[in-house]
């Protein structure tokens, strides 16, 4: 997978970067490099990450959040709560904006209970488990 890189690192990611990042005088991509991806799922199967540690997760991944909640697959049962950086704009070049994500939640059954940190291209949403943690 392609990642690319920022001269601040928060702004790094696997999406292409747009003119919300290059009209930022303070904004320089630093370049693009290859890393490996993997799926939380097989994570979890492979024992690498102890999930049963765990009812919460947070994901920060400029514009990948939804890929990231996805790759839980059915996994993504053994969470009560799940809070996310969302976007509202493409500030991201094929990011999925907020209304993805609320309609991907819905089906997995978590319900939008709040956000924080809100701006005008992006905030934080809090998803609430409507199952809670069911044993697989």
């Amino acid at each position: 997978m392609r990642f690319n890189l920022s001269k601040q690192s928060e702004r790094s990611s696997i999406h292409k970067f747009t003119d919300h990042h290059f009209k930022d005088e303070n904004f320089a991509k630093l370049g693009t490099i290859e890393v490996k991806s993997t799926r939380l799922d097989s994570l979890f199967r492979q024992k690498i990450i102890d999930v049963d540690k765990f009812d919460t997760l947070i994901t920060d991944c400029q514009g990948a959040d939804l890929a990231v909640i996805k790759s839980l697959g059915k996994e993504i049962f053994r969470f009560k709560l799940i809070i996310s950086e969302v976007f509202f704009e493409p500030c991201y070049q094929n990011i999925e904006l907020a209304c993805s994500y609320q309609d991907y939640m819905q089906l997995q059954k978590f319900r939008l209970i709040g956000e924080f940190n809100r701006r005008l291209k992006w905030s934080n949403y809090i998803f609430l488990s409507e199952k809670g943690n069911l044993p697989l």
